[in-house]
């Protein structure tokens, strides 16, 4: 029971991780570009 716990949070954490990620990176991209222009 504990096992299954622990892996639903490590499974919520990672999808977190990964969807704040591909946000962070988008924003990168748009902040670098405003450097540049």
């Amino acid at each position: 029971m504990k096992f299954l716990t622990i892996l639903v949070l490590w499974s919520l954490i990672t999808k977190a991780y990964l969807a704040l990620f591909k946000v962070a990176s988008k924003a990168d991209k748009k902040l670098s570009r405003l450097y540049i222009s």
